[in-house]
């Protein structure tokens, strides 16, 4: 396995995380190489399990096995010289007229598919009682979504387009009840409880995908 090392002046311990697949240690900037190896064994089994975990739940692939999940179906990625990007859903095949990064494939793909998400908002507004029917796609990192009551707006992360639509209706539904109750009190779980029965089992197959 190979390990991306990154040395830091203002870093005081060794720390490691996943990145795309890719295990990256960060170290302080004098720290001998003895010392980022000795950390390497000692965590080799947890880096082993982040990697299979990463692989097994991996939902976008624009390199070698090309491939994308869209509303938890699989679509293979295929590049060719054409005029334009195409999604057949029918043969489940997503066409790219060339080679583009995940953030480019994710913007394009979240916005093929803006309303079919856009009246699952629609929808959990009308039954929450809530007016929020302002859809927009951004860029998170530890976050599925927020939701911005007086601009009547929720953000997702252009990512929860891999997920099934019951998981997607999870989140949204997730985010709303964030504006009755700000926190994750026993209250707010009941109220999401109230719109989405099964939040259970959807809150922990959401955290699988943490790493993507």
């Amino acid at each position: 396995m190979k390990y991306k090392i990154i040395k830091r002046k203002n870093q005081k311990k060794i720390i490691a995380k996943l990145k795309e697949g890719e295990v990256i240690i960060s170290t302080p900037y004098y720290c001998q190489q003895y010392i980022i190896n000795d950390f390497i064994d000692k965590n080799q089994y947890i880096f082993d399990e982040w990697i299979y975990n990463y692989q097994k739940y991996q939902m976008l692939d624009i390199k070698e096995k090309k491939f994308i999940y869209i509303f938890g179906i699989k679509y293979q990625i295929i590049y060719q010289k054409e005029k334009i990007n195409k999604i057949n859903i029918n043969q489940k095949i997503v066409y790219f007229k060339k080679y583009y990064d995940k953030e480019y494939i994710y913007k394009y793909i979240s916005k093929y598919f803006y309303f079919d998400i856009y009246e699952i908002l629609n929808n959990i507004s009308y039954k929450m009682g809530y007016d929020c029917n302002l859809l927009k796609f951004q860029k998170y990192k530890n976050k599925w979504g927020v939701c911005f009551i007086r601009e009547k707006m929720i953000k997702l992360n252009y990512k929860i387009i891999h997920f099934d639509k019951k998981i997607i209706n999870y989140i949204i539904i997730h985010e709303m009840a964030h504006i009755k109750h700000p926190n994750h009190s026993k209250k707010f779980w009941n109220y999401v409880e109230k719109f989405s029965p099964q939040y259970k089992i959807y809150n922990k197959e959401l955290k699988n995908y943490s790493g993507i």
